[in-house]
């Protein structure tokens, strides 16, 4: 298996750089290559991206990578995840850097096209994957004959932490996302609304949003949509003497019957059967 320069893509003119010189270990180790650096402080590496799935320990010092018009700053400890094909470049700051680079061999890659829960794009994790990945270039730098075992094992269990941990990202992303479109059908409830418009709003697939709405609320994005509107004419029922035409149109219903129909089918009772109860007991009625 050919070096990780052999899996670079490059965007600039490098000239005659002799980016090896920066290698301070590399191999193949169980259908995985590893390849540990050492930059020194203020050395840019030009912009380029990996023809495979990768993830680095920064293992000492600090770095500032970009992508696309995204600036982050890596410390130690940190384990990057880097999609294949991602354009960026990094300038180490400080005292330089020193990372262990670790790519995914072909199968992770096609495992990850159908979806394996690992991100797309340039994602920073802490905790159990940095651990996890300190133990890995431990057993890099003092290597027996059960290192490769070794080294598969650490490797899946770090891309299993990844895994977990940008599901859960997305999971709570989601939930957000959800409660966003309920804010948004609150706000424009009177409104002609689709539910295209609603996952427009809110940045997700309509087929997404659809499941994703019914499992939080129990209802439809339309379902939800009519009981706001019941819920407005209701309140105008009991707090105004307007008629039943005009609070039909600031609802958002077509016409005074298209509100007759849901109203009844959703209270039990007409709009003007529910004034006439309840508004009797209300304040305004005195």
């Amino acid at each position: 298996m050919p070096g990780l320069l052999a899996r670079t893509t490059d965007y600039e003119d490098q000239g005659n750089e002799d980016f090896s010189r920066f290698h301070v270990r590399e191999g193949s180790v169980a259908g995985f290559y590893l390849t540990e650096t050492q930059h020194p402080a203020g050395y840019r590496i030009p912009r380029h991206s990996h023809q495979v799935p990768s993830l680095y320990l920064l293992l000492a010092g600090s770095l500032m990578e970009q992508f696309g018009r995204e600036n982050a700053e890596r410390h130690t400890a940190e384990v990057i995840f880097t999609p294949a094909d991602r354009p960026h470049s990094n300038v180490f700051l400080g005292r330089g850097g020193r990372c262990l680079i670790v790519e995914l061999n072909t199968s992770w890659n096609s495992r990850m096209a159908h979806g394996d829960g690992l991100p797309t794009e340039l994602k920073s994790f802490r905790g159990q994957p940095a651990w996890l990945a300190n133990r890995l270039h431990n057993e890099f730098c003092s290597s027996d004959l059960i290192s490769p075992l070794v080294i598969e094992g650490l490797v899946l269990e770090i891309i299993g932490e990844i895994c977990r941990q940008s599901s859960q990202r997305r999971g709570f992303a989601a939930v957000r996302k959800v409660i966003e479109a309920r804010e948004f059908l609150d706000a424009a409830f009177s409104q002609s609304i689709s539910l295209d418009d609603v996952a427009g709003a809110v940045e997700l697939h309509p087929v997404y949003l659809a499941r994703a709405f019914r499992r939080t609320y129990r209802c439809s994005v339309g379902e939800y949509l009519r009981r706001r509107r019941v819920e407005m004419v209701c309140a105008q029922l009991l707090a105004s003497d307007k008629p039943l035409a005009e609070i039909a149109s600031e609802a958002g219903f077509c016409d005074q019957a298209h509100l007759t129909r849901i109203f009844h089918k959703l209270i039990g009772t007409t709009p003007g059967q529910y004034r006439a109860v309840r508004g009797a007991s209300s304040p305004h009625s005195k």
